[in-house]
C-alpha cells in the first residue's frame, strides 16, 4: 500500500501544475538532445573516418606497419603483397593505390582536391552501392566512377559527363556511394591503368601501393592464416580483417587526433550541464511542495519514504523527457547527415547509452535535491 501511495503522491505532485511539468520535460528533453548530439558527433567522426574499412570486399587487409591511419597509408612495394599468393589459403590479392588529385568543378571551373582509389580493372575490391553495376566500365582507359555522396563543392556531376582531373579529360562512367569523412570531401574510383598512364603517370611509382586486399578460399581459418603471414613477413606489415581495420582507425582517431578528444570532452561537459539543469528542475519541484513533504513527515512517514518520492519523480522525469529528446535527435541527425555527408547513425546501443545517461543524470540531481525535502519542518504547517 505504501508503494501505491507513493506513486499516487508522485503523480499528483508532477501533474498539479501542468505548465511547469511541460517546461520541466522540455528542459530534460533539451539536455537529452545535447547528449545525443555529443555522442552523435563523437561516433560520427569515428564512423566516417573508418568508413573505408567497412566497404572493403576482402578477408584480410595488408598494410605497411608504419601506417598509423587508414586515411594516410605508408606505401610499400607491390611485390611484397604478391608473396602472399604462396599461401594456399589465399585465393586472390588486390593491390590498391590511394591518393589525392585535383578535379575541376564543371559549373565553376574551380579545382578542388578529391581522393582516388585505383585497382586492377578485373577485380572487385569494394562492396558499395553502384559498384557492381558500373565496375565493368573501368576497363576503358579514362573512365572513372564518382562518389555520388561526395560534398557539393565538386559541383553537379552526373553519369556520362566529362570532367577534368589534373587537366586531363575523364568520363564519369557511373556513380557509387562511398561517402566522405572529416578529412576527405569525396572519392573517385578508377582502374590502375587509368591512374598510371594518365593523371599519375609522372607522379606515382607504379611499384608502390597503399595497401593490399587478400581474399581467401572458403573454410579458411583467418586467425591461423594471420599468424602464419606475420611469421613470414616479420614486423614489416599489419594483417587485419576489415572489422579490425575499422577498430584500428577508431582507436587512432580517438586517441591521437584533437577533434576526437574535444568531442569526447564535449560529451562529458554536456552530461555535467544536464545534471545542473535537472537539479534545478527537481529542486524547484521539491521547494514548491515543501508543505506536502512537511505533512508527510508530520503524519509519521519515514525519511526513506520521502526519499523514494524524490527519486521516483526523478526517474519519471528522465523517462518522459527522454522521449522528446530522442524524437528531436532523429530529425537533427538526418539534417546534419544531409548537409555534411558525415555518418550520423543512431543505433539501438547508442540510444540505450543515452537513456542510461539521462536516468543517471536525473538520479544524481535527485540525490542532490532530496536533502531539501528532508529539511521539511512540520512546525511550519501551523
Amino acid at each position: 500500500m505504501k508503494q501505491l501511495g507513493s506513486n499516487i503522491i508522485v503523480f499528483q505532485m508532477m501533474t498539479h501544475n501542468k505548465a511547469r511539468l511541460a517546461i520541466s520535460l522540455c528542459g530534460i528533453g533539451f539536455v537529452t538532445l545535447v547528449l545525443f548530439m555529443g555522442i552523435g558527433f563523437f561516433n560520427g567522426l569515428n564512423d566516417s573516418q573508418a568508413r573505408l574499412a567497412t566497404i572493403l570486399d576482402a578477408d584480410l587487409v595488408m598494410m605497411n606497419v608504419k601506417s598509423r591511419s587508414i586515411n594516410s597509408f605508408k606505401p610499400f612495394h607491390r611485390n611484397r603483397m604478391f608473396q602472399a599468393v604462396a599461401f594456399e589459403e589465399v585465393e586472390e590479392v588486390i593491390p590498391i593505390y590511394d591518393g589525392q588529385t585535383k578535379i575541376s568543378n564543371p559549373q565553376t571551373g574551380m579545382n578542388k582536391t578529391i581522393f582516388f582509389l585505383a585497382f586492377p580493372m578485373d577485380s572487385r575490391p569494394f562492396s558499395i552501392p553502384g559498384f557492381d553495376d558500373h565496375a565493368h566500365q573501368l576497363k576503358y582507359r579514362g573512365n572513372i566512377l564518382f562518389d555520388d555522396t561526395s560534398r557539393k563543392i565538386f559541383g553537379k556531376i552526373k553519369t556520362g559527363m566529362d570532367v577534368e582531373i589534373m587537366d586531363i579529360p575523364h568520363q564519369v562512367a557511373g556513380m557509387v556511394e562511398l561517402g566522405p569523412n572529416f578529412s576527405k570531401n569525396g572519392y573517385i574510383l578508377m582502374s590502375d591503368v587509368t591512374l598510371l598512364t594518365g593523371l599519375g603517370a609522372h607522379r606515382l611509382d607504379p611499384e608502390k601501393i597503399s595497401f593490399g586486399l587478400l581474399k581467401t578460399r572458403p573454410g579458411t581459418d583467418i586467425p591461423v592464416l594471420k599468424t602464419r603471414l606475420k611469421e613470414v613477413f616479420s614486423d614489416e606489415f599489419k594483417f587485419m580483417t576489415p572489422t579490425e581495420m575499422a577498430r584500428f582507425e577508431i582507436r587512432f582517431t580517438t586517441r591521437s587526433t584533437p577533434i576526437g578528444a574535444l568531442l569526447g570532452i564535449g560529451l562529458i561537459v554536456g552530461f555535467g550541464i544536464g545534471v545542473i539543469i535537472s537539479y534545478q528542475i527537481l529542486y524547484t519541484e521539491v521547494t514548491d511542495h515543501m508543505p506536502q513533504f512537511a505533512t508527510l513527515k508530520a503524519v509519521g512517514f519515514s525519511k526513506k519514504f520521502m526519499t523514494g518520492i524524490v527519486f521516483k519523480e526523478a526517474l519519471l522525469l528522465s523517462v518522459m523527457g527522454f522521449i522528446p529528446g530522442l524524437a528531436a535527435s532523429f530529425g537533427l541527425y538526418a539534417f546534419i547527415e544531409h548537409c555534411s555527408r558525415i555518418v550520423m547513425t543512431l543505433t539501438l546501443e547508442r540510444v540505450l547509452v543515452i537513456f542510461v545517461l539521462t536516468v543517471l543524470m536525473c538520479n544524481i540531481a535527485g540525490f542532490l535535491a532530496v536533502r531539501k525535502a528532508l529539511m521539511a519542518d512540520p512546525a511550519e504547517l501551523f
